[in-house]
């Protein structure tokens, strides 16, 4: 496989892989559907004579012939012919419903996962979120501080805040990688889908910006440091504080628009549109304006 990529041209290849996929795509309408099978007998019945070399009966010859049997055979062919359809019916129903039903399957698993990751990885965007402004805040409050103690004692508890933004930042840059990950073990239910696949790594683009920008200067300050305030004022990017809280603003916003509208797709396709669902959606019809429109202003 190796030796294949490194003899033939980036260019012939991805050519050579999406004429496979157009080729497998109508190799299995008309092998695997009714419609398709159907126009393939049509074909071969109007194409009957160049094909096998003899005309095939039209429907005035084969009633003749039908009529012409004995009353035995009538019944024989009648009887076998209803078999054999009702089997092939029975089959090709069975066949279908349990496709459906394992297609519905992986739909319902991948949007679970869709909702389980980003989920996650959002209450660790606000952590981090809150501890930015949380910086700027405490930057504030110290220098308008009217005693020592008191500007001691934000300190103090900005340092006691830390570590839950450690544990934030950490899970943040754990599900920048795992992202990847993921949406390739859920490709194939995502590319099924129109939209949800693109949809998806828009979201993946704005965890990683925001991975890329949580990344600012944290006060490392020990709690018995008799110059801790002035330490954590010097220590401090308020300039960095508010690229993170805009970044995380925007971000955030697209994640969740994106995720939760990729997985309605994909449970859609279990539920289905019902009334119930459409008079609610009509109810709800300003927040979903105002969803679009939180949505296109932060992906400007």
């Amino acid at each position: 496989m190796r030796n294949i990529l490194n003899f033939i041209p980036p260019q012939v290849l991805a050519r050579l892989i999406y004429s496979y996929l157009l080729i497998s795509l109508l190799l299995k309408f008309f092998f695997r559907t009714t419609y398709g099978l159907l126009i393939i007998a049509v074909l071969i019945y109007f194409n009957a004579e160049l094909i096998f070399g003899c005309s095939p009966l039209n429907s005035e010859e084969i009633f003749s012939v039908l009529v012409s049997l004995e009353k035995e055979y009538k019944v024989a062919l009648i009887s076998s012919s209803v078999t054999i359809v009702g089997f092939a019916v029975a089959f090709h129903t069975a066949t279908i419903n349990w496709r459906s039903q394992m297609r519905s399957n992986i739909m319902l698993g991948v949007a679970t996962e869709i909702e389980d990751f980003f989920s996650n990885a959002l209450k660790s965007i606000t952590t981090v979120q809150l501890y930015a402004e949380e910086l700027i805040r405490d930057v504030s409050g110290v220098q308008a501080a009217t005693t020592m103690q008191e500007a001691a004692f934000i300190v103090n508890f900005n340092i006691s805040r830390q570590q839950e933004f450690y544990q934030a930042r950490q899970a943040i840059s754990e599900s920048s990688i795992e992202v990847h990950r993921f949406l390739a073990r859920g490709h194939n239910a995502l590319a099924s889908n129109w939209g949800a696949l693109p949809a998806m790594h828009r979201a993946e683009m704005a965890l990683s910006e925001i991975a890329t920008k949580m990344w600012i200067s944290i006060p490392n300050i020990d709690a018995g440091d008799t110059h801790k305030v002035q330490a954590f004022i010097k220590q401090v990017s308020l300039e960095e504080c508010h690229s993170l809280i805009k970044c995380c603003d925007r971000n955030a916003r697209i994640i969740s628009s994106l995720y939760g509208g990729v997985r309605g797709q994909l449970e859609s396709t279990i539920m289905g549109v019902n009334v119930p669902m459409f008079f609610s959606f009509l109810a709800q019809r300003k927040g979903m304006m105002n969803a679009i429109e939180n949505l296109h202003e932060s992906l400007r």
